[in-house]
């Protein structure tokens, strides 16, 4: 029986430390991940601004300022 209780103490022991360090692990693994999303918020945020401002921007150019501005895309002959 001396056996049996030293073994069940040293499980409990193992059993515990494991408990201990998965909600270590566990705590820093969504604390990592609502970090990540809260840049990538940010990021969106930024781009989405970014593109507004250049669509009101080319919205509000002429035909010519347009033509003259789209030329620099299209491959020359």
């Amino acid at each position: 029986m001396f056996i049996i209780d030293k073994v069940r103490g040293w499980l409990l022991s193992i059993g515990a430390f494991i408990a201990v360090a998965g909600g270590i692990w566990l705590r820093g693994f969504t604390s990592g991940k609502n970090s990540e999303k809260d840049k990538q918020v940010k990021v969106d945020e930024k781009s989405k601004k970014v593109r507004e401002e250049i669509s009101d921007e080319v919205e509000n150019l002429s035909n010519g300022q347009l033509d003259e501005r789209l030329s620099k895309w299209v491959r020359k002959p």
